[in-house]
């Protein structure tokens, strides 16, 4: 028996069981492409999902405590290999020697990490990871435990937005900066708007105009 498109002879290494159960005269190269150009075809939903999409979605839908619990697996398995990866396989924060995985994180030993973040558009920790396996593990990065972590943050002053300093004094001036305080006209109640732009004063709820 041979190929009806190619002609190569059919033999137990490019013919599978199942193409000789359903009488499909193609070798394995030939039946791929064939398949491909039916699913193109005929399995094309409004929405552009192939066959083997509408599956999974399918399967998703069916069984979606599995498909959670699945997920958690993955990028538990993810969160070890960083971390056992960064640690040098001691799997514990760097400065005080925690164990446990759930308070342990990655951390940019320079600094910057919400901009950096921002810039590769991986904002979750589950997608840094996956960032940092497909690019090799590079250097720049540690395991801390979240306490070390917001210690570091704090000693350094890494802070996003914000000036970088603990002076209290600067702080209330970069607040009144970016939040200045509000003064009714009606009532001349004076308070800091937690949104930019209230409609109206919290104490008569009427509409204010004046800035202090």
């Amino acid at each position: 028996m041979i190929c009806k498109t190619c002609g190569v002879e059919l033999t137990d290494d490019n013919y599978t069981l199942s193409q000789r159960n359903y009488n499909f005269q193609y070798c394995n190269d030939c039946f791929r492409i064939k398949r491909r150009e039916y699913q193109k075809t005929h399995y094309k939903t409004q929405l552009g999902k192939s066959s083997s999409q509408i599956m999974m979605l399918n399967w998703r839908t069916k069984n979606h405590e599995t498909f959670l619990q699945n997920i958690k697996i993955h990028h538990l398995l993810q969160k070890k290999a960083v971390i056992e990866k960064y640690s040098g396989g001691k799997n514990c924060c760097v400065l005080c020697g925690f164990t446990d995985i759930r308070a342990l994180s990655i951390d940019h030993i320079n600094g910057g990490g919400h901009q950096h973040v921002k810039e590769i558009k991986k904002t979750s920790g589950c997608s840094f990871y996956s960032w940092l396996i497909k690019n090799n593990y590079p250097e720049g990065y540690q395991v801390l435990c979240m306490n070390c972590q917001f210690i570091k943050r704090d000693q350094k002053s890494e802070y996003k937005g914000r000036p970088q300093t603990l002076n209290l004094t600067e702080l209330q001036e970069y607040r009144d900066k970016i939040r200045p305080k509000i003064k009714c006209q009606h009532c001349g109640f004076e308070w800091r708007p937690r949104t930019k732009n209230p409609n109206r004063c919290y104490n008569c709820n009427k509409p204010y105009k004046e800035k202090v």
